[in-house]
């Protein structure tokens, strides 16, 4: 099932992401032809005139970052359907406005109308601190989901050597905050009963939503970071440190998950203690009403499993305190790690087999999004068919055996401490295919901004490309072509288009 869901998320990512780009008309000016060195002239206007219509016809493709967080706590709150089209009103109103913002506060395109939609939501709930407080988390990982790959390229990349040391320091530091953060915000959705009110519900099993699209985003990037070795063995040395991380990682994933609770504890126990046997109690008592005063709903499903519990229940404020046991409260524990941990297989797959996709596709068009996979081909803007094929292949296959050796071995000890895969996957909410797709759409137009954005060409609107060689990256295709345009150097000011 995860490689079928996988073949749908690759499906997505093409059909709404990677395909409109590839043939998107603003970006035409890198369409350029590299094996005859033409030059590069940027517009003075990136964003092409057209009509209202047509620009969001346009704007389509690129608006599956802005709408994920609104769809996400949409559909997380049982709302009626003039209240879940107002939060998608007040987001489309903020992306609107978001137009008049400079090119250079391009971050504001995904904040601003995330922010619009948030606080229409708050405007329906009445228990707002709670969740004002998530959602605040919520717009800081998004933030720090653009941080990380902006961070990245300011890290030397110019040798395997240094490449080889961020595989194995920086990004799993990068990623273990990056998952913290997505990880808390979950749990708190997943298990906390404060967050839903006395007029309203909550869909606890519909917090997939909540981080499947950062693990779709973050594994993205590392795959394609990856594919910029340009030794088969510094390739394969980076995937052993990677997978011995990420054994480690998920077999650590709840000690590490306690000891930062203990933690936050520790620093404010007032806030963090109060209603934890309330809450715990709601969540993981198979005999516990998912309704507060519903007796008999509780007595009819008393059969059912404590994860079954968590994951379909909508709860109240108030609930009645139950005894419980320790292995119900395990077992309740298991299933939300054990949500994470599928989330994340289902995330990897896809992103290794879409990476190759990508950049095969990209092949012909290496200026467009400049990956540095193609900079490093041996002829980068000549004849580099073959080298590019089979560069890419054994990358594929080679990350494909590291993620099947670690879903082995790590499934194995998983099934042993008793989280069931199997079990969380099969009861997985009616919307996940819904939430995958537009996970996917997200992460891939946010690694589509990044790529297109990195390079900062509004800062060289109106002339040619390499006039602005400083601002490009270092590891980029298009500095690449810049070099190879003017060997011996830039002749200052004979590209200019205008005055």
């Amino acid at each position: 099932k995860l490689y079928q869901y996988s073949v749908i998320g690759i499906g997505a990512s093409l059909l709404l992401s990677w395909i409109p780009h590839y043939f998107d008309r603003r970006l035409a000016f890198l369409d350029v032809d590299v094996t005859a060195r033409e030059p590069v002239m940027v517009p003075a206007k990136l964003n092409m005139e057209a009509t209202p219509i047509m620009r969001f016809i346009v704007d389509l493709p690129n608006m599956g970052f802005v709408f994920a967080w609104s769809t996400m706590l949409a559909f997380y709150v049982d709302l009626s359907l003039p209240r879940r089209v107002a939060i998608f009103l007040a987001t489309f109103a903020g992306h609107l406005a978001t137009r008049a913002f400079p090119d250079a506060f391009s971050i504001l395109f995904v904040v601003f109308p995330t922010f619009c939609g948030l606080m229409t939501l708050l405007c329906f709930v009445p228990n707002r601190r709670v969740l004002a407080w998530v959602g605040v988390v919520l717009m800081g990982s998004i933030l720090f989901t653009f941080a990380l790959p902006t961070s990245i390229v300011l890290l030397p990349q110019d040798s395997d050597k240094n490449r080889l040391a961020m595989a194995i320091f920086v990004f799993p530091l990068l990623r273990e905050l990056q998952y913290s953060m997505v990880r808390y915000v979950s749990r708190r959705l997943t298990l906390g009963v404060e967050i839903a009110g006395q007029t309203i519900s909550v869909f606890h099993t519909r917090t997939w939503g909540f981080f499947i699209w950062q693990q779709v985003g973050v594994a993205m990037a590392t795959r394609l970071f990856f594919t910029t070795f340009t030794s088969k063995s510094a390739l394969v040395l980076a995937l052993v440190f990677q997978s011995l991380f990420e054994v480690v990682s998920r077999l650590s994933l709840e000690w590490r998950d306690r000891n930062l609770r203990h933690l936050c504890s520790t620093v404010a126990p007032y806030s963090s203690t109060r209603r934890r046997p309330t809450r715990i109690a709601a969540q993981i008592s198979p005999h516990a009403s998912t309704r507060a005063g519903s007796a008999a709903d509780g007595a009819s499903s008393a059969a059912e499993s404590p994860v079954g519990r968590v994951n379909e229940g909508t709860l109240p404020a108030e609930v009645e305190r139950i005894a419980l046991s320790k292995e119900e409260i395990q077992w309740a524990k298991n299933s939300f790690h054990s949500q994470l941990i599928c989330g994340e297989m289902l995330a990897e797959y896809t992103s290794i087999a879409l990476t190759s996709i990508v950049l095969f596709m990209f092949r012909k068009k290496p200026l467009l999004l400049g990956f540095d996979f193609h900079a490093l081909l041996d002829e980068p803007f000549g004849d580099n068919e073959a080298d590019n094929n089979t560069r890419v292949l054994f990358s594929f296959f080679t990350q494909i055996v590291a993620e099947l050796s670690v879903d082995t071995l790590c499934g194995f000890v998983e099934d042993q401490r008793g989280y069931s895969l199997t079990y969380v996957w099969s009861t997985r909410c009616k919307f996940f295919l819904v939430y995958y797709v537009v996970s996917c759409w997200a992460a891939m137009n946010g690694m589509f901004t990044f790529l297109l954005v990195r390079d900062q060409l509004f800062k060289c609107a109106n002339r040619n490309l390499c006039d602005c060689f400083d601002t490009l990256s270092h590891t980029g295709t298009r500095r690449a072509y810049c070099l190879e345009l003017y060997p011996e150097g830039f002749p200052p000011n004979s590209t200019l288009l205008g005055p």
